[in-house]
């Protein structure tokens, strides 16, 4: 399973990149999934697996009898959370982190108590994810690849964790955030500074307190990863 994700983080970046190559607009729909795994050169299953990444992501919507589709509300709702209206981006990005430590340890509360078998299953596959792709990052930091990988995976990470809390305006919230914050980590070019043993192992202990059902502990390590990156970040864009 864990190659099956693997595979599917490199398709699902072949997925963004078509679109963007093809200047695919909101709205327009992209090829099925014979269709994608024939131009991909990879199984349905794994086709499957991107395009539910990408679903979790809000780039993909799955119509049922119609199609997948080009969602991507995300300018949108960056209009409607007043985020393109922001002139500074570093208060833009300090009072998303402001608003992300407060939302996302009750989200994690919520996801422990709702936690299914099977959201406990795809929830330990991205975090086994997430742990390559760190252990490729610490062979070389310049390596480009598993930097995005683990960008995307962590992302993943986070809207899944929504996405198990049940509640449509989280799935919504979650990734509008984690995005734009991340956009601001490549600008400032210290993105892969922030993966370290701590981020990964907080990671880790969310999960696992999620497989656990366990809510306080699931806020409890939520707040902490939030808190250190926080501390962490502040003191790199202070020095700009």
């Amino acid at each position: 399973m864990k190659k099956v994700l693997l595979l599917a983080d490199k398709v699902e970046n072949d997925i963004k990149r078509m679109i963007k190559e093809q200047n695919m607009d909101i709205g327009d729909k992209i090829p099925n999934e014979t269709e994608l795994s024939k131009l991909l050169g990879v199984s349905r299953s794994t086709i499957r697996e991107a395009i539910r990444s990408l679903v979790s992501l809000n780039i993909l919507e799955i119509q049922r009898g119609r199609g997948t589709f080009i969602k991507d509300f995300h300018d949108a709702d960056n209009e409607a959370f007043g985020l393109n209206s922001y002139e500074d981006k570093n208060k833009m990005f300090n009072d998303l982190f402001e608003a992300r430590t407060i939302i996302e340890p009750e989200i994690a509360y919520l996801a422990a108590i709702r936690a299914t078998e099977e959201d406990k299953k795809r929830l330990r596959v991205i975090i086994d994810a997430m742990t390559v792709y760190y252990k490729q990052l610490l062979e070389d930091k310049h390596d480009v690849n598993s930097l995005e990988n683990l960008n995307d995976a962590d992302k993943r990470f986070h809207s899944e964790i929504a996405i198990i809390a049940r509640n449509s305006f989280f799935e919504r919230l979650v990734p509008l955030i984690t995005e734009n914050i991340s956009e601001v980590y490549f600008n400032k070019g210290f993105k892969e500074q922030i993966y370290d043993i701590s981020t990964n192992q907080h990671h880790s202990y969310i999960c696992e307190s999620i497989c656990e059902n366990n809510p306080e502990d699931a806020k409890k390590y939520t707040l902490e990863h939030m808190e250190y990156l926080v501390q962490y970040l502040k003191e790199n864009l202070d020095d700009e």
